[in-house]
């Protein structure tokens, strides 16, 4: 699958080159004009952990997963053994089976979160639990609605606070040592949005949004410093992946700017001159029903997800749309050809076949 990449940094090397005539009664060579030598760019800075630290998903802020600890050695990898662990169900009964998340450690401290958002703070020597942040209903109810009750991704730790995105596209500050909410925020997006949200960690507002032209982003960010810049590098999946590479400080980028790049829709607006084509579409067995949708220039075609259970989306990117179970997209269609919708489930395996096609003709 091809990779787009949004953002390259190069630099170009000057090289002189000499040639010199050899001859019985060498003649006088002028002296060459001294070039600059380029400017050296640094290589990449990450910002390293506090010893005994775990902080994030990569170990650093950069993700490089290198850990500068040298006690366990490969002479001495084999006698590593189990020194605690603990059963979530055991803790509380009402945490469901299966976990897609990561633990971090800060201070001595291990944050963890389960399925249905329910996050612990342990302590990393002993096991003993420091406390426990009990997801609300409206969190457990969209769990349990989605099918999707073990889908996050661990907590962030940082200015006192642990935030956590939840399952109903929210996110939540815990107080890092009393295990209290502290603040609480909820984004204006779908589960496929593929938007990159800046916040504020005290009041949890928007700062600024950048949509980017994939569907999902399900890795954690990668962090780092070139020549006194800070970089904040993010992937997105769906159909078409891509890298987003954001610059911090120096001449305002679109983020610093509070600018979101708006998606042009070239079909809003649009007269409607034809009929109405009514699409409901529903997902069984890693396939779409209809897999084909007729329509003629100046139709209103109108999408709706049906019967799903939350666990596809249905993206057509032509047309700007991207929508899951209960939604409905509305358009009229002003040009003829064929355009592809597609499953936008934030993971491969089968989805990744379903699709469809939108013909559209004179």
């Amino acid at each position: 699958m091809r990779t787009k990449v949004k953002w390259i940094s190069a630099v170009l090397a000057v090289s002189t080159f000499m040639l010199v005539a050899c001859q019985n009664e060498p003649e006088k060579v002028e002296e060459p004009e001294k070039v600059e030598e380029p400017e050296k760019v640094e290589d990449p800075v990450v910002e390293e952990a506090e010893p005994g630290d775990f902080p994030t998903f990569g170990y650093d802020l950069g993700l490089t997963r290198h850990v500068p600890y040298e006690e366990i050695t490969k002479e001495n990898v084999g006698d590593v053994g189990l020194v605690w662990s603990k059963k979530f169900k055991d803790i509380n009964p009402d945490i469901p089976a299966g976990n897609q998340s990561f633990p971090v450690v800060v201070d001595g401290v291990a944050y963890v979160t389960t399925a249905m958002n329910y996050v612990y703070a342990f302590d990393a020597v002993t096991g003993d639990v420091i406390w426990e942040w009990i997801p609300p209903e409206e969190i457990k109810e969209n769990a349990e609605r989605t099918g999707l009750p073990s889908s996050n991704r661990g907590v962030a730790v940082g200015e006192g606070k642990v935030f956590m995105i939840t399952n109903n596209v929210g996110v939540v500050a815990i107080d890092q040592k009393t295990g209290e909410t502290s603040v609480e925020g909820h984004f204006k997006s779908t589960y496929y949005s593929g938007k990159v949200n800046a916040l504020d960690t005290a009041t949890g507002e928007i700062i600024w949004s950048y949509q980017t032209t994939g569907l999902t982003i399900s890795a954690s960010p990668s962090i780092f410093v070139v020549d006194g810049k800070q970089y904040i590098m993010i992937t997105s999946a769906g159909n078409d992946p891509q890298v987003f590479v954001f610059a911090l400080g120096g001449e305002k980028s679109q983020a610093e700017a509070g600018e979101a790049e708006e998606t042009t829709d070239p079909h809003a607006g649009a007269e409607a001159t034809g009929e109405v084509v009514e699409v409901n579409l529903t997902a069984k067995n890693f396939e779409f029903s209809p897999t084909e949708v007729k329509a003629k220039v100046g139709d209103t075609v109108r999408f709706t997800m049906k019967n799903d259970s939350g666990l596809h989306g249905i993206a057509l990117d032509e047309l700007g749309m991207n929508i899951k179970e209960g939604e409905t997209f509305e358009v009229v269609v002003t040009e003829e050809g064929e355009f592809r919708f597609y499953c936008a489930i934030p993971c491969g395996q089968g989805h990744d076949t379903m699709s469809g096609l939108l013909v559209v003709s004179k």
